[in-house]
């Protein structure tokens, strides 16, 4: 069976609500899978709810879109299940997965071309509403092609190409385990509640928004001197304006990044828990001095 994998957004959290640029990439360490397994379990459940949930809705009349949801109901009666290691409430894009594997196994697409972007990201919205009641549409894009995706200025997608990677470089970028199971939802609606402060706004729009679009022009220009710098001024700024959205108990290790200048981290899709993300220019000290918390790298820069 196919494997669908999640997703990281290593730039662009909440910014890009506000019309800043993002990055996303596809992440092969987690991943799902449609399997059938005869004992009865959790997402075999959580199966027959969406199902019953898409019975129960019209699909609507600018998705030119047609659902095995016969097919559907009979595979989950016969033990389908999507058997997947992508944490949940992790911000990594398990539900992002689920749709797409939905989508290419039950879902007919009629007079639009099946790579044509706008339309995907439209029908991958409606899939999604069941798991957050709305959403960007992201996450399934990225599972799809499998290609890292470029978010521009005001919503625009692009695929694009990473550069390449030093394997065993003393640069990294890495994520840091809270173990914390979060919901995407309460965060983005906090933030969009402080930005009803004008002043807070056009400060996460010309700062943040700024210090992101940098970061990601020097990462995919492999310029690491410059990506580092950015990394670090986005991380004073979360640190200071962005504290509901990281949980206490990781506050002194944040902090200690920021005055160590060994490590800088930042919000890892809407914060709140599960991953943070961070970066560094040596690694060796950064597990050092990390050595009691839960590290994995992402890639080496």
């Amino acid at each position: 069976m196919k494997k669908y994998y999640s997703k990281l957004l290593l730039f662009g959290e909440f910014t890009i609500i506000k019309g800043s640029s993002g990055l996303a990439i596809p992440y092969q360490r987690y991943n799902g899978q449609w399997v059938f397994d005869e004992e009865s379990n959790d997402s075999n459940k959580a199966l027959s709810e969406w199902c019953e949930y898409l019975n129960k809705q019209a699909i609507p009349k600018n998705l030119s879109i047609r659902l095995d949801l016969k097919q559907f109901e009979e595979d989950i009666a016969h033990g389908l299940t999507f058997q997947s290691n992508i944490p949940l409430g992790y911000g990594v894009g398990s539900s992002g997965a689920l749709a797409v594997a939905f989508f290419e196994k039950y879902v007919t697409v009629i007079h639009i071309g099946k790579h044509d972007m706008l339309q995907l990201k439209t029908i991958f919205i409606w899939l999604e509403e069941f798991f957050h009641g709305g959403g960007s549409g992201v996450d399934p894009l990225i599972c799809y092609y499998q290609q890292p995706l470029l978010i521009k200025q005001n919503y625009q997608f692009e695929l694009t190409t990473l550069p390449e990677f030093i394997e065993g470089s003393n640069q990294t970028c890495f994520l840091l385990n809270t173990n914390i199971s979060r919901s995407t939802e309460p965060l983005v609606k906090g933030f969009l509640e402080m930005c009803s402060n004008p002043n807070y706004e056009l400060k996460c729009k010309e700062e943040l928004g700024y210090f992101t679009n940098n970061a990601i022009t020097a990462f995919l220009s492999k310029n690491n001197e410059m990506l580092l710098e950015q990394v670090r001024l986005i991380s004073r700024f979360q640190y200071e304006y962005f504290q509901k959205m990281i949980p206490n108990a990781f506050n002194p290790v944040w902090e200690l990044g920021l005055f160590s200048n060994i490590y800088s981290l930042k919000l890892c899709g809407a914060g709140g828990g599960g991953f943070i993300l961070g970066f560094t220019g040596d690694w060796k000290a950064t597990q050092e001095v990390l050595k009691d918390y839960e590290l994995e790298v992402v890639f080496y820069l």
